[in-house]
């Protein structure tokens, strides 16, 4: 029964190469076991507490919470058994609850990170200092130098074992950029083969084997070496690298891109409410289509993730990408008044 935050990825990590190692009690697990039941053998937690909820968390295996359209709300990646949520809310998590309160990590090293449940800064929104996406979610953080890591990318280790090849993947940090083989971005932060000239970055490294999509009704499989007969992505239908990972179907032929396939902000919880300053009401995300009203900003339909008005007599709507600008420039501004005041 025991469930990685990474099982539904193809790597397997060296338990003995963490990237986060620690030994003193800061580091081990902060989920207290109220009850245990047996499962096959195997005694397993069936009532927890942890620290990020106030309310008691009951272990679901046997499908008696559906969770088909829920993300955990700890590494805001798609739901699946066992899990625990609570009874009180709407709440869903994989069993990395488990993971440890502190952690060191190598891109770092001044201090140890903490995990909080919800970011301190835009509503639990932040900026992942390592895959750069923006995420919901449990975050490791490092108050002091406002340093970010989701948990997905705090939980890989030095050295992967990931199917798309044969010889293991060391972590490193280069002096200078180099193609990823997964996605062919350019990015200094690598898990690489000393014996081959093959890297993947950390969002290539930890994409999940399998992702659904609402234009398809099956499953799409994460491949790496483009058989297809097209090379064309059926989501956005425009071309495909066949050089570049990619999700596909292999009953129906039906191909996409990672981004399309799970989305370009995969990691942003939809009905969160986001402290936009340019509209007097709460706003939340939400993912439009073609054929809703028009962005309150640009007047062009919206299309992807915007933020709405939680007044349901208020009509107003932005796309996310004129109010992701302004959120990168908080960002930088809040870190230059840090760095200032640091000086001073």
């Amino acid at each position: 029964m025991s469930v990685n935050i990474m099982a539904n990825c193809i790597v397997s990590c060296d338990a003995s190469t963490s990237a986060s190692e620690g030994s003193d009690e800061s580091f081990k697990s902060i989920t207290n076991i109220i009850e245990e039941i047996n499962l096959e053998g195997e005694m397993v937690a069936m009532l927890i507490k942890h620290f990020s909820h106030p309310h008691k968390l009951t272990l679901n295996h046997e499908e008696q919470v559906k969770a088909d359209d829920k993300l955990c709300d700890c590494c805001m990646t798609p739901m699946f058994e066992p899990f625990y949520t609570c009874l009180k809310c709407d709440l869903f998590f994989h069993k990395c609850l488990e993971l440890p309160r502190k952690k060191q990590h190598p891109l770092h090293h001044p201090h140890p990170l903490t995990l909080v449940p919800k970011h301190p800064n835009f509503q639990g929104l932040f900026f992942c200092d390592v895959c750069h996406q923006n995420c919901h979610g449990f975050c490791y953080n490092c108050e002091q130098c406002d340093f970010n890591l989701d948990v997905r990318c705090a939980s890989l280790s030095y050295i992967l074992k990931h199917e798309a090849h044969e010889h293991p993947l060391v972590f490193g940090k280069g002096s200078k950029p180099i193609d990823c083989n997964g996605c062919g971005f350019g990015n200094d932060i690598l898990y690489s083969c000393s014996d081959c000239n093959f890297s993947l970055d950390f969002n290539c490294a930890s994409l999940l084997n399998s992702a659904t999509h609402k234009r398809h009704e099956h499953p799409l499989d994460l491949t790496y070496q483009d058989n297809a007969d097209h090379n064309y992505c059926d989501v956005c239908e425009e071309e495909r690298n066949p050089k570049h990972w990619f999700y596909c179907c292999r009953r129906c032929n039906f191909c996409a891109h990672p981004k399309c396939a799970i989305g370009k902000d995969p990691y942003i919880k939809l009905g969160k409410t986001y402290p936009y300053e340019g509209h007097p009401h709460p706003v939340a995300f939400v993912h439009k289509t073609r054929g809703h009203p028009p962005c309150s900003k640009s007047g062009n339909p919206c299309k992807g993730l915007a933020l709405e008005c939680t007044n349901p007599h208020c009509n107003f709507i932005i796309e996310w990408c004129h109010v992701s600008e302004e959120h990168a420039q908080q960002l930088i501004m809040k870190q230059k008044k840090a760095a200032y005041e640091e000086e001073d």
